[in-house]
């Protein structure tokens, strides 16, 4: 499928770069610009429900997201439903009537436009491909696999505004986005199938595994979705990664009669995959026609 995109490029390059200078503080508060939200993706599916990024860079637009979202645990290869939905919001995450593809998830695994990372949970789709014209427009050419149903313009993160595990800055603010939708959060009075913010502090890292805690609290749903920090090194909103687990906090209690009393409850830690592993998936793609 083709889409006529209907901003010039050079429009979009000056909106994102103008979205740095909206990105801050007035009086203590954060203006958080509509890219980055906008970017954030709802994906549903039988027993599959999470968070996602769009993507892009020069020539192909990808969806990334955690590998436990889409594939089972157990069987690390095995697709956990054959299809999914998604859903996002290309212009306005509060007004707008939001945009849904249908995915034949199944198709896109054979057709070897999934990469999944054996060792870390991530998950990285190849969905279009991105051709300019020669009237300064660009065309997305989706591929095969994808349904549109009600799509407009996919406001996608430029992959070139990333910012890898080391310069990543312990006590920086980061913003988590996604879809947490576990029985508590749902309510009459919002819409569980807008994004949600949430501003925290990067708490910790770990070299090992370029894993990245976050003092910032994530919930069931919110696997998968992007986080967003600053680049030490110019200042600018940096994409580091995805959420990948909460950290869970037992609390041991003995009673007067001697019985153990144990509760798990979320910590408000939260782990993030770097966004390293994802740019490794991504070269190993071949230049195939899909």
């Amino acid at each position: 499928m083709e889409i006529r995109n209907k901003f010039e490029k050079q429009m979009q390059n000056f909106f994102f770069f103008f979205s740095f200078f909206l990105f801050t503080q007035v009086k203590g508060q954060i203006t958080v610009p509509e890219q980055m939200l906008c970017s954030s993706v709802l994906i549903e599916g039988i027993k599959v429900k999470g968070s996602a990024i769009f993507m892009q860079d020069s020539s192909y637009m990808y969806l990334i997201t955690a590998k436990h979202v889409l594939f089972s645990s157990s069987l690390p290869t095995n697709l956990i439903a054959d299809s999914i939905k998604l859903t996002f919001y290309p212009h306005d995450v509060v007004y707008d009537e939001p945009a849904v593809i249908d995915f034949d998830l199944k198709k896109a695994w054979k057709k070897n436009c999934i990469k999944i990372d054996s060792l870390n949970d991530i998950c990285v789709i190849k969905v279009a491909s991105i051709e300019s014209t020669k009237d300064s427009y660009y065309d997305v050419k989706y591929f095969d696999f994808i349904m549109k149903s009600r799509s407009t313009m996919v406001n996608a993160w430029p992959l070139s505004e990333c910012c890898n595990f080391e310069n990543v800055s312990l006590g920086g603010d980061v913003f988590l986005f996604g879809y947490p939708n576990s029985n508590s959060f749902h309510s009459s009075l919002y819409d569980y199938s807008r994004p949600l913010l949430r501003r925290g502090t990067i708490s910790g890292k770990y070299p090992k595994l370029k894993t990245i805690i976050l003092d910032c609290s994530a919930y069931i749903g919110n696997s998968g979705g992007p986080v967003f920090g600053f680049n030490p090194l110019n200042g600018n909103i940096c994409f580091i990664g995805v959420i990948a687990d909460y950290i869970m906090y037992t609390d041991r209690k003995v009673n007067s009669l001697g019985y153990n009393s144990i509760q798990d409850s979320n910590s408000n830690y939260s782990i993030v995959v770097s966004i390293e592993f994802a740019e490794k998936l991504i070269k190993t793609f071949t230049t195939e026609h899909h």
